[in-house]
């Protein structure tokens, strides 16, 4: 597949935003995964977040021949969903998925039926996305178009814009660009709300390898502006692969948060996840360490 809209800055904001505490809301996590010689999985998990009761799942996942997949889900809160998509995309153009989910409680008044067709069509170096995800009394579209283009020095630069259309709400605009090289990725970016009310969201990121360890650490740093929360916050990372089977990461903004992740994977059927976040301005507070714990088997 060519470069969607997703793909910009993508790297940049995994390292700073994504697999921390702040974001996965929980403080341990357990899944066991059991997968059988047909390619059948079945996935039960506990898991335990700050001041909230426990919670747990069986997710069972069940492969199709024609590259499609079913999987059915049900938790201690009593959801229950089934799933129908694709693997990959049909043709390299097409991506249909449809979700049905309910509530043990009360199977026709929760029911819920979700639609979903991901479009990718590329030429001459740009990508056109449309995703088309709906329910019977919402429909929502979404479109992204991203040209790339070789600028010399075996860099690479990309624009991208994307857009929502949903129905009676304010309409949000994406738009970014990247500067690609064997040394660094810079990306530019903003998101915009418009209609009745008005936000934007702003900034500049960088990612890229350290000379001295191309392959094995990543540096990473994003500069953003929120203009509905008059806030600027700044965010530094890094990350680093200790072997085939051990990579850390870490990352510190201007509001004082610090992220640590440490990956394991102890071997072919276990791996653990520790993930702990430090809010350096309220130390002295008990609540200010948060941590999470991730085993999968």
């Amino acid at each position: 597949m060519a470069t969607l809209y997703k793909d910009l800055g993508k790297d940049a904001n995994d390292l700073l935003n994504k697999g921390y505490v702040e974001q996965e809301r929980y403080n341990w996590k357990v899944e066991l995964t059991n997968s059988s010689a047909s390619g059948v999985k079945i996935t039960p998990t506990i898991s335990k977040a700050q001041d909230q009761p426990l919670n747990g799942s069986i997710k069972t996942v069940v492969p199709f021949r024609n590259g499609f997949n079913s999987t059915v889900t049900f938790d201690l809160k009593n959801l229950l969903k089934f799933e129908v998509s694709s693997v990959g995309y049909l043709r390299n153009s097409f991506k249909p998925s449809l979700e049905i989910s309910t509530s043990s409680e009360n199977l026709v008044n929760n029911l819920k039926i979700k639609q979903t067709v991901d479009f990718a069509a590329s030429w001459g170096g740009a990508t056109l996305g449309v995703t088309i995800p709906s329910t019977f009394s919402s429909p929502a579209y979404n479109a992204s178009l991203v040209t790339s283009r070789a600028i010399g020095f075996d860099s690479v630069g990309a624009i991208g814009v994307e857009t929502d259309f949903t129905s009676g709400k304010d309409i949000p605009l994406n738009l970014a660009t990247s500067f690609i090289t064997p040394a660094v990725t810079a990306t530019i970016f903003g998101n915009f709300v418009i209609g009745k009310a008005y936000s934007s969201r702003y900034g500049i990121s960088f990612y890229g390898p350290v000379a001295s360890a191309p392959l094995t650490t990543f540096i990473g740093s994003e500069l953003q502006y929120d203009s509905e929360g008059k806030a600027t916050q700044l965010s530094i990372g890094a990350s680093h692969k200790f072997s085939s089977s051990i990579n850390v990461k870490a990352r510190i903004n201007s509001r004082g948060i610090f992220g640590f992740v440490y990956s394991r994977k102890v071997n072919e059927l276990l791996s653990l996840s520790f993930l702990a976040d430090l809010n350096l301005r309220e130390a002295s507070n008990p609540n200010s360490l948060r941590y999470g714990v991730k085993l999968t088997v």
